[in-house]
């Protein structure tokens, strides 16, 4: 098994480029790739076409996706096409949204015969695999500080008029310095203004396919704003990120740390999605869940039914709950050597 692994990976002539373990060190969940710690090899000069610097980067991971996976009677020719389009859409809109906050590409993806893979900054897991192994392992200022930066780059998406469209936790990946960055872009959609809603490019299918192990081409319907689940005239807007932001603060701050709507499963029916919003919002005054009243006032806001009325992603980053100087002081170290000297002096003083 383990010679049928390392085939994989030496077979894509990008990994042969890297130093790779013989272990990926995340997959599963609703997570399409494998991902393995990997280093660049002294003699590679791979990083320079994704325009990073050659050398600088030590620590990588390899995102591969081997195409056998697809090679079954569960997946017709038009859905399996579709799904490795997804994946190239995913690796390219990364290759070409950059900002600290969004995974980072270093080498840009290798679609091969066998496999596809592309190389990335090191990322330790998903916040789909923490909440899998251990929900309560988060503490309370790193889940603040994680929703932050990835509110940081739900803020660059939509003021480049794209959406995410696809946000979950297992698109949100943890780096070993504690930040929290922004992945699966598989299913983005642009252009989108602020304030506008247009037809929605993701279709969920009721297939159910998880509960066999099948591989979806739709985002987790789970933490789908309601919008999108509306049937053929589905739409979608900047406000359908936020309301799926929503749905995952809500899951890490509250008591519990268990999603709101745990009853839509995987592949689930769109009319089931529906139904469970209905009951479950909006949220209701004394939840027993969200102790604090400013938090829950900002939880409200972001997971209202009715799109008009939700919040904006800046009204998230500028809500006075994060205005707390342990929140400033540690969002500021995790990005300490990408600030000049004036702003390191300034924030010593």
């Amino acid at each position: 098994m383990f010679n049928n692994v390392l085939n994989y990976l030496t077979s894509n002539k990008l990994v042969s480029s890297y130093h790779v373990d013989k272990e990926p060190s995340c997959y599963g969940n609703e997570l399409r790739w494998k991902l393995y710690n990997a280093e660049r090899q002294k003699s590679s000069t791979s990083g320079s076409a994704a325009g990073g610097p050659v050398g600088d980067d030590t620590s990588l991971t390899v995102f591969l996706f081997e195409k056998k996976t697809l090679d079954t009677r569960q997946y017709p020719k038009d859905y399996r096409d579709q799904i490795l389009a997804s994946l190239h859409r995913e690796a390219t809109a990364l290759q070409r949204l950059r900002h600290p906050n969004i995974l980072s590409v270093i080498d840009p993806l290798s679609d091969e015969r066998q496999t596809m893979a592309f190389v990335t900054r090191r990322v330790t897991q998903t916040l789909g695999t923490v909440l899998a192994t251990d929900r309560k392992q988060l503490s309370l200022i790193e889940v603040q500080t994680g929703l932050l930066d990835i509110a940081s780059a739900l803020e660059f998406l939509h003021h480049a008029n794209t959406c995410h469209l696809g946000l979950c936790p297992s698109a949100i990946f943890l780096t070993s310095n504690g930040r929290w960055v922004l992945g699966g872009l598989a299913y983005s959609q642009s252009p989108v203004e602020p304030g506008k809603m247009v037809p929605c490019q993701v279709k969920f299918r009721g297939i159910g396919g998880m509960a066999g192990g099948m591989i979806l081409n739709e985002p987790p319907i789970r933490y789908a704003a309601p919008e999108m689940t509306s049937g053929y005239s589905s739409t979608c807007g900047q406000c359908s990120d936020v309301f799926s932001f929503g749905l995952i603060a809500y899951e890490l701050f509250s008591k519990d740390r268990q999603p709101l709507l745990s009853r839509v499963t995987p592949g689930a029916d769109p009319t089931v999605h529906q139904r469970e919003t209905q009951n479950a919002l909006p949220l209701r005054e004394g939840d027993p869940q969200i102790s604090n009243p400013m938090l829950f006032a900002l939880l409200q806001s972001m997971t209202q039914r009715d799109p008009t009325r939700r919040c904006t992603i800046e009204t998230f980053l500028n809500s006075e709950y994060f205005n707390d100087i342990n929140i400033k002081a540690l969002r500021f170290l995790e990005t300490l050597s990408e600030k000049d000297d004036a702003a390191r002096t300034a924030f010593l003083r």
